[in-house]
C-alpha cells in the first residue's frame, strides 16, 4: 500500500512539468492565432483541459500530503455557468442546446466547489453520450426548503430499470469502448460529501433527469455571502 502511495505521489509530481510546457505552448499559439475561429476554439478547449488537469494534479498532491480539501461559499449558478462554458468550447457539444431555467435569487452553498464542478461535468458528459452529442440539455435550479435542487435533463435515449439500479455502482459501464465506470460513482461521492441527496428519473426513449439536492447556507436569498473562492 505504501509503495502505491509513493508511486502516485511521484507520478502526479512528474506530471507538473509537461503540463506547464503544454500551457506555455498553448498560450503562445493562442496569441499567434488571429483569424481562424475553429483553431482558436480548439486552443481554448485545450487550455481549459490543461487547467483542469493541473488542478487535479495539485489536489492529488495535496491529498497525498495530508492537506484538507479547501472549502468556501459558492454560487450554484456560477458553477453551472462555468461547466456549460467549458462544454460550449468543445466540438462534442456543437449540436447541443443548453437551456437554463434558474431560480431568480442567488443560491449559495458551502463546500468544495471544485468537487461539485467535477460531478456536474460527469453528468453532462453522460448526457452528451446518451444523446449522441445532439439534442437539448436543460438545467434548472430552485430553492427547496433548506436545500437547492439542481436538475439536469437530457433528450437522450434513457435508461432501463436495470441500468438505473447499477449506474452508481463502481466499475459499471455500458456501451463505452474506453469507459471505466467511475463517472457516476464520483457524482454520488460528491453529493455525499456535500451532505446532499441524489435522484435519477429515466425511461427508455424518454431521456434522463439527474436531480441533486444540496444544503443552502442560511440567508442565501441575499447576495451578501457572494464572495466565492473557487478551488
Amino acid at each position: 500500500m505504501e509503495t502505491n502511495k509513493t508511486f502516485i505521489k511521484q507520478f502526479t509530481h512528474d506530471m507538473k512539468s509537461p503540463l506547464a510546457t503544454i500551457r506555455v505552448v498553448t498560450d503562445e499559439l493562442k496569441r499567434q492565432m488571429t483569424t481562424n475561429e475553429d483553431q482558436k476554439e480548439c486552443m481554448m478547449l485545450l487550455g481549459l483541459s490543461v487547467e483542469q488537469l493541473n488542478t487535479l494534479v495539485d489536489k492529488m498532491l495535496k491529498k497525498m500530503n495530508g492537506y484538507e480539501e479547501k472549502t468556501s461559499y459558492f454560487d450554484i449558478h456560477e458553477v453551472l455557468d462555468t461547466v456549460v462554458k467549458e462544454f460550449n468550447c468543445g466540438f462534442q457539444a456543437r449540436a447541443v442546446v443548453f437551456k437554463k431555467i434558474y431560480d431568480h435569487i442567488p443560491l449559495i452553498c458551502f463546500g468544495a466547489s471544485f468537487r461539485l464542478t467535477q460531478a456536474l461535468r460527469n453528468i453532462i458528459k453522460n448526457s452528451l453520450e446518451a444523446m449522441d452529442h445532439s439534442g437539448v440539455i436543460t438545467m434548472s435550479t430552485m430553492r427547496d426548503g433548506d436545500c437547492v435542487s439542481i436538475s439536469i435533463t437530457d433528450t437522450g435515449k434513457g435508461m432501463s430499470e436495470e441500468t438505473k439500479k447499477l449506474i452508481f455502482t463502481d466499475g459499471f459501464t455500458r456501451g463505452k469502448k474506453n469507459g471505466h465506470g467511475i463517472g457516476m460513482t464520483i457524482v454520488k461521492d460528491v453529493v455525499d460529501e456535500l451532505h446532499g441527496f441524489l435522484d435519477l428519473e429515466s425511461a427508455p426513449g424518454k431521456g434522463t433527469t439527474f436531480t441533486l439536492k444540496i444544503p443552502l447556507v442560511a440567508g442565501s436569498e441575499t447576495a451578501s455571502l457572494l464572495n466565492p473562492i473557487y478551488n
